[in-house]
């Protein structure tokens, strides 16, 4: 029962199921409103936004793009350019949320995914179609990474996505690049989820790639991808 938990302290929306049961919400940008945005806590991203609803100057000016493979589809993975853009007025269903860094793609569905989600404690009520959410302290203003992602295809492991910038486009990893091996592990694809595991938890890892008839090394570190776009806007 709903009453078993105590939400005197947190914020409520009402939502629309989906078809599937997903609750849909409204995301108002600015002045823009997004209708039936979907509350995803199955995604890993924060708020995916239709490039329409995003200001041109914002785009233009975006700290971040995310170049290759942006999600994966019914049909398999997508290709896309992302743009990570700072905003300040947000709305969920008519309520306040703090500033956030919205994922810009130009045509998708609104998402709002675990990134987002896990700064909250979050209640459903699913009697009631209603979703409660009260800040846990963390904040969404943070991503942790190497800038990079890959793909197994056929019997290689190959560069599918790149931030920019991040610490694999600085090193100079393009998009396509072979992955031979990491950390001096020979590496071949049946091998990609032990290579997956070494990439979320390493602050560091040695990458051996291969281009064209090139074979080349590079270490990479973990740092926040985030800070170029949100730096000097915290409030």
């Amino acid at each position: 029962s709903i009453e078993a938990f105590d939400l005197s302290r947190a914020q409520s929306l009402g939502f629309v199921p989906s078809s599937q049961g997903t609750p849909q919400v409204e995301l108002q940008i600015g002045e823009a409103k997004m209708e039936e945005v979907k509350v995803d806590f199955g995604s890993g991203n924060g708020i995916t936004a239709l490039r329409s609803k995003i200001d041109t100057t914002a785009i233009s000016n975006a700290g971040l793009i995310s170049l290759g493979t942006a999600g994966v589809g019914l049909y398999g993975p997508q290709s896309d350019t992302v743009h990570y853009v700072y905003q300040d007025s947000l709305f969920i269903s008519g309520n306040p949320i703090p500033p956030a860094i919205l994922r810009v793609r130009p045509l998708t569905e609104g998402l709002l995914g675990l990134r987002f989600w896990r700064q909250y404690i979050v209640t459903i009520d699913w009697g009631n179609n209603r979703l409660y959410f009260e800040p846990n302290g963390s904040s969404a203003l943070r991503k942790s990474s190497f800038g990079c992602g890959f793909e197994a295809v056929g019997d290689t492991v190959r560069l599918s996505a790149l931030s920019v910038p991040s610490p694999a486009s600085e090193a100079g990893l393009r998009l396509g690049d072979e992955l031979l091996s990491y950390d001096d592990t020979d590496l071949r694809a049946s091998d990609f989820c032990s290579f997956l595991e070494v990439m979320d938890e390493s602050d560091s890892v040695r990458l051996r790639l291969r281009r064209d008839d090139r074979v080349f090394s590079v270490v990479i570190e973990r740092r926040d991808l985030f800070a170029p776009v949100y730096q000097g806007r915290e409030r």
